[in-house]
């Protein structure tokens, strides 16, 4: 996850912005820890993957889905609205996480 989406997502909330009341939410450190530790989760799935053979994209997929307690348990917790809009950009930030990590490990073994 980048700090980028860290940084905006704590501004979302930290201003009020992220469409939930604040008595509904848990402590922002709590939700910005569940959503790191999927995040780390998707990163060193995807690096042990990023060694084997296949696309990708079905790579990448196979992180994430590795990690779907973690998942689910960001959302619990409202990952969403607070870190990220909608569920659909945390998906696709967390795919891209892992993406990432496998080609960085391609790269590197060249």
């Amino acid at each position: 996850m980048t700090k980028l989406a860290l940084i905006s997502g704590t501004i979302l909330a930290l201003t009020g912005c992220s469409g939930a009341s604040s008595e509904d939410l848990p402590p922002l450190p709590t939700i910005e820890a569940a959503t790191l530790k999927y995040a780390n989760c998707v990163d060193q799935a995807a690096q042990r993957l990023g060694r084997t053979s296949g696309s990708l994209e079905q790579l990448a997929q196979q992180g994430v889905s590795g990690c779907s307690v973690l998942r689910t348990e960001a959302l619990k917790l409202k990952a969403v609205p607070v870190m990220f809009p909608t569920t659909a950009e945390f998906d696709a930030t967390h795919l891209g996480v892992a993406r990432q990590a496998i080609e960085n490990v391609r790269r590197k073994n060249l």
